[in-house]
């Protein structure tokens, strides 16, 4: 019986990463019934409940935590009589595996250093138990060419290490390294399991997929009910009896902002992390969107429907421009003057971007080729 060690950003729960795992998850199950997967996830209890019948861990997550940007992996290893309980279950469960995976996302940077020597330890835990070592659809940026230069003897050392932005890719090319390569995101990769469906409605929705996890004061938040107040009028004029929806990516945090949305259009409606889990995303041709959500665009984007992408920092301008390929959606920013924002939305159309779409998921397609061939 095969056993595949995964690591990923799942159980926080963030959409986009937990959607990510569910297709790894899958795709292993598909091809190899009856196979054992371990997922080093954030947080391994909430990660249980979305993966029922995978062994939820979170030996990796924490070890790098406790490392922190100084600490020596070698040294907290070093001896066998002092290794702490977890790390001895650990070392059982890399002994059993095949292989490891660090899944695609955008957890991997400077904006969270430490996450950054997930890297590390996935290289040294696969050289040491012989595993074949996997990462796909890594963004990595803010990422800078010294620590780029840390990072690469690592990378050095997987089978694959794939990332889904040109920016990603630059930043690691000058080191010459083979198993790197530019894909795109995992999404792509699993086409055959869709997300989001289109569904005829003759009443016209406008969805909202909105955050504001990475703001640092107020005036994100004020901007973003400003955008959507001018937004939602421009709408109304139009489509006078639309639905407003909200969905929820990240439960807590996106909460806190629908409840500021509300004090302005009380008859939005609140579309809960567990309905989109269970149920996805349901569009009809003629709705549009506003999102700051990476994924959200790319499941919409993916089936045509317009919409544009809230952008407030470099973090968020190279994740949507790495989208350009197959979404038209233009990006703007939240303080954007009224004049520019309407003519955004009173002369959007819809460009044709399906033969980058397809030449993106023939790529994934041929990087899955190559794994997991055992």
């Amino acid at each position: 019986m095969k056993v595949f060690y995964l690591v990923s950003a799942a159980g926080m729960p963030n959409f986009g990463d937990d959607m990510l795992t569910r297709f790894w998850v899958t795709e292993l199950q598909r091809r190899f019934p009856g196979c054992t997967i371990y997922l080093d996830a954030v947080d391994a209890v909430v990660a249980s409940r979305l993966f029922p019948g995978v062994r939820c861990v979170d030996y990796l997550w924490r070890l790098v935590q406790a490392l922190g940007n100084d600490g020596s992996l070698e040294e907290k290893l070093a001896d066998p009589y002092t290794l702490p309980f977890r790390e001895r279950l650990m070392s059982k469960a890399f002994i059993s595996a095949e292989s490891i995976h660090l899944l695609g996302g955008g957890y991997i940077n400077e904006l969270w250093g430490a996450n950054s020597r997930l890297i590390e330890v996935v290289a040294s835990f696969a050289q040491k138990y012989q595993l074949a070592c996997y990462a796909t659809g890594l963004g990595l940026q803010p990422l800078s060419s010294e620590k780029a230069e840390q990072l690469a003897p690592y990378i050095r050392q997987f089978d694959q290490f794939d990332v889904r932005d040109q920016a990603s890719y630059d930043v690691l090319a000058p080191f010459e390294l083979p198993p790197l390569g530019f894909t795109g995101d995992d999404y792509f990769a699993f086409s055959s399991y869709p997300v989001g469906y289109i569904a005829e409605n003759e009443q016209f929705t406008l969805h909202l997929c909105i955050h504001t996890e990475l703001s640092e004061d107020d005036v994100l938040t004020e901007s973003l009910l400003g955008l959507l107040g001018q937004t939602t009028a421009l709408f109304l004029e139009k489509h006078p009896n639309a639905i407003i929806k909200f969905y929820e990516f990240r439960p807590g945090s996106d909460g806190v902002f629908f409840r500021q949305i509300l004090e302005f259009f009380p008859q939005a409606e609140f579309v809960s992390f567990e309905q989109v889990w269970h149920d996805g995303l349901k569009f009809a041709p003629h709705d549009f969107c506003i999102s700051s959500r990476f994924h959200f665009q790319v499941i919409a984007a993916s089936l045509g429907i317009p919409g544009v992408a809230l952008s407030w920092s470099d973090y968020y301008d190279n994740k949507f421009s790495s989208l350009q390929r197959m979404s038209d959606w233009p990006m703007i920013r939240p303080d954007i003057n009224q004049e520019e924002l309407r003519a955004i939305l009173l002369s959007f159309s819809r460009g044709d971007r399906q033969q980058g779409l397809e030449q993106i998921q023939q790529a994934k397609q041929l990087l899955l080729a190559q794994l997991y061939n055992f």
